[in-house]
């Protein structure tokens, strides 16, 4: 049977994290209230709560058949275009990307988007909507394709860092956040998005320390649209500046978007193309720049605890070690004053970075001291 506190926690974790957002209670989400009325969302819901059965056993294949069955039946009725059939399709969507079938997923996405097209835009439909922007995101990293929506669909109203439409900072704040390392180390291309990933760090850390939790709709918003945002800034290939090094930080700041992302059990999405253009610009890599040094050296974290390494690490200790040893940072504490500069959010990233510091690199400097 239907596990109903796994569903409840599931909507909650994700869409309202306690660390980050206030609670609004999970019969506020419109996919928790559609398990309720609708047979096809009940279906899928069923399929990917089930107590004991995983999402490939025949019971759980059973449940999606019969969402498939009764969602081609909304789809021939008199209700085809209605909010709620287009709220299940996305549903169904958001089942077949949680459970790793993107050729699926991106099918249902494209019958969401037609569905948009044909309800006149998705500006109007963004309640029903939020869930697919990140379905959108992650099957685009996923598939190395195009997104079918945009950062311009996201509504500016529920967006919560400002956003400047210069590189000029407005306010003290943005003054320092302009002036730090990250912005000030990237080609122009990148760095307005580096600001939005730094503004949205800082959003996320006062939110954990109390300080006015967060809307959950406007913090998925803004989530979406930062994500958007990544996926629409690419340093130029003819820019005179290092490509390898502007690739990695935009790489790095898609695993820090990433870590907020995340799936059922709060697993990372794992996106092997970005994982392989990762390594790739991580090897290769070289710095003698203190500042750039130091860039490097959140990146590669960063991408350690996003999931953007895989197998073999000796590389990757190897490379930390020496960065590590240039900059003088000889413990954590060190470390994560440092980081503090940087897109990272401790509730999210200092416990595990802490974890795998202590247990690769630690030794090295206090054998050294």
């Amino acid at each position: 049977m239907l596990h109903l506190r796994q569903l409840s926690n599931f909507i909650l974790d994700v869409m309202s994290p306690p660390e980050f957002c206030r609670f609004t209670g999970v019969t506020e989400w419109m996919w928790y209230q559609l398990t309720f009325y609708n047979e096809a969302s009940m279906a899928s819901a069923c399929a990917a709560f089930l107590t004991e059965d995983s999402y490939h056993s025949p019971l759980a294949l059973y449940h999606m058949s019969q969402a498939y069955r009764l969602i081609n039946q909304e789809l021939s009725s008199n209700e085809a275009l209605s909010d709620t059939t287009m709220a299940v399709v996305a549903s169904i969507n958001i089942y077949d990307r949680l459970y790793g079938d993107p050729k699926k997923a991106m099918v249902h996405l494209n019958g969401v988007t037609r569905m948009v097209a044909l309800k006149g835009g998705a500006r109007r439909l963004d309640r029903v909507l939020t869930p697919s922007r990140r379905s959108d995101i992650e099957l685009a990293l996923h598939c190395g394709s195009k997104p079918k929506f945009s950062s311009e669909d996201v509504p500016r109203h529920l967006i919560l860092m400002n956003s400047w439409d210069g590189l000029e900072p407005r306010r003290l704040e943005e003054a320092e956040l302009f002036r730090s390392v990250l912005p000030q180390s990237v080609c122009i291309d990148l760095r307005e998005v580096v600001l939005d990933c730094l503004r949205l760090s800082r959003i996320l850390n006062q939110a954990n320390h109390g300080h006015n939790k967060l809307d959950p709709a406007a913090y998925q918003s803004t989530l979406v649209y930062v994500g958007y945002r990544l996926l629409e800034t690419n340093p130029r290939q003819d820019s005179k500046i290092d490509t390898n090094f502007d690739i990695l930080v935009r790489l790095a700041m898609i695993g820090f978007h990433n870590t907020f992302c995340f799936g059922l059990g709060r697993k990372l999405v794992v996106f092997p193309p970005v994982i392989e253009q990762f390594t790739s610009a991580a090897r290769a890599i070289y710095e003698t720049n203190r500042a750039r040094q130091m860039v490097v050296f959140w990146a590669l974290l960063m991408g350690k605890i996003s999931s953007l390494t895989t197998g073999d690490e000796t590389w990757l200790v190897a490379n930390l070690k020496t960065l590590a040893d240039d900059l003088e940072l000889r413990t954590w504490s060190e470390v994560s004053n440092a980081l503090q500069a940087f897109p990272w959010v401790k509730a999210t990233h200092e416990a595990q970075a802490e974890k795998f510091w202590d247990g690769t690199l630690a030794h090295y400097f206090l054998r050294a001291s």
